[in-house]
């Protein structure tokens, strides 16, 4: 079978509404920049004004209030800075460990047991 003769499957559209608050799992953009992405492909920006923007680094899981849809973007308002420290790193782990990125999750699970391992200590 030839690739181009492959069917592709489309990609479903995650709906997200103006107003909705939603988990953010940052990563670094091209631009250099801290982004988001929907299950969808669409990528998340950042409100610029928001005063938690210099608070998010890459891996970081934010909640975030959709404030503008587009076709090929959000944009989303961090409503409180993210969770840093052990818990704020347990939890992006956790998160990581729904991805369906198996390599990534079992990664994410095996250092999530190695911390909690250390901190029964």
């Amino acid at each position: 079978m030839r690739p181009e003769d492959r069917e592709i499957p489309p990609r479903v559209s995650e709906e997200v509404s103006i107003g909705e608050t939603i988990t953010v799992q940052s990563f670094m953009g091209r631009a250099g920049n801290v982004v988001g992405r929907l299950a969808d492909g669409r990528i998340i920006l950042f409100n610029k004004e928001s005063p938690h923007l210099g608070y998010i680094e890459p891996g970081a899981l934010v909640d975030a209030k959709v404030v503008y849809v587009a076709k090929n973007y959000i944009i989303v308002d961090p409503v409180a800075p993210p969770e840093g420290g052990v818990e704020g790193l347990k939890k992006s782990l956790k998160a990581l460990m729904e991805t369906e990125d198996w390599e990534m999750a079992v990664l994410a699970k095996s250092l999530l047991y190695i911390i909690e391992t250390l901190e029964k200590k």
